[in-house]
């Protein structure tokens, strides 16, 4: 950063850093976009320095946008509850609304502009320091107020007071279980051996996960799924749920009662967005055009089953449902 940059940067970070002090938060958002649109890289490290100020979710509040998460351990199976939510929103939701994966979200602002100082492969290290600061320059960036962003990461909390999201961005999330033994067989269809799928469910070899898109990618954003235990675990604990206003779905649940289960979730969406009206005839419009069914049932041997059940540990969820 050049000597009249640094000027820069140090006259918006003083000028925002009071804003938010005295509680203006409308001007301090209105100079952040200035910022934004002057200067995207004196922007970026204004933004990144102000990052666990922000994070300060008892007194920061500078959105009136909201982040509405789908998350699972595997992406395939929230696919069917982002198009619901896609479909209903256009139908009933009078402004506009911008739907994405977060990682590939990520990974497209990264390569929008020259002079950050951010390395070409975010890994969950740098997810840690940064998420809260990644998910406000998302934010910043587009004009939507509401925003749909579907990940397959764990939940994490670190004692320095990091968290994976954010009550002041978040308006709520929903968490897709689905059964230990259908995605044993998926995997194993997918990779070949039971090994594979075993490494795939439980992760020993500590991978982190990189979307087939993002390999293709200049900045690749890794999430950080860990396994199936954590990540449930993670998403259903009581805490998590009341702090970040989540709820749990049961994918075979909303295989065998599907427009039961989309009525609850535009309930509540509605408990947190009350503009939003629960329309029965768009819910029923969508579940008639489109259908979901169930997988064929297939059998996995005795020693197959007997090694998913002694390494099955999930903590806040009837592990018989599973």
């Amino acid at each position: 950063m050049n000597l009249i940059k640094k000027i820069k940067f140090n006259y918006h970070l003083k000028l925002i850093t009071d804003h938010i002090t005295n509680k203006n938060f409308h001007q301090a958002s209105d100079e952040i976009r200035r910022l934004k649109n002057s200067d995207p890289s004196v922007y970026f490290f204004v933004l990144k320095s102000l990052n666990d100020y922000l994070n300060d979710t008892t007194n920061i509040d500078l959105h009136e946008k909201k982040i509405i998460w789908t998350v699972s351990y595997d992406l395939d199976d929230q696919i069917y509850i982002n198009n619901f939510l896609k479909f209903y929103l256009k139908k009933n939701y009078h402004d506009n609304f911008y739907s994405n994966n977060f990682a590939e979200s990520l990974s497209e602002y990264l390569s929008s502009f020259k002079g950050h100082d951010s390395p070409k492969e975010i890994t969950f290290n740098e997810m840690i320091k940064n998420s809260g600061f990644f998910q406000n320059l998302l934010l910043f960036k587009r004009h939507e107020n509401l925003f749909i962003f579907d990940t397959s990461a764990a939940f994490f909390e670190t004692d320095s007071k990091h968290y994976f999201i954010y009550q002041n961005t978040t308006l709520c999330y929903f968490y897709v279980v689905r059964d230990l033994k259908d995605l044993f067989i998926k995997y194993k269809t997918k990779l070949g051996t039971t090994e594979e799928a075993y490494n795939e469910l439980f992760n020993y070899t500590g991978k982190n996960y990189l979307s087939d898109i993002l390999k293709q990618k200049t900045f690749k954003v890794y999430e950080n799924k860990t396994n199936y235990n954590t990540n449930i675990n993670s998403w259903s604990d009581p805490n998590v749920l009341s702090t970040y206003k989540g709820k749990l779905i049961s994918f075979e649940e909303l295989v065998e009662k599907t427009e039961e289960v989309l009525v609850d979730i535009i309930q509540h969406l509605k408990q947190y967005y009350p503009n939003l009206k629960v329309n029965y005839q768009t819910i029923s419009e969508f579940v008639g055009d489109n259908k979901l069914f169930k997988d064929q049932v297939q059998e996995i041997s005795k020693s197959e089953n007997k090694f998913l059940k002694r390494n099955v540990n999930i903590k806040n969820l009837n592990t018989k449902e599973l």
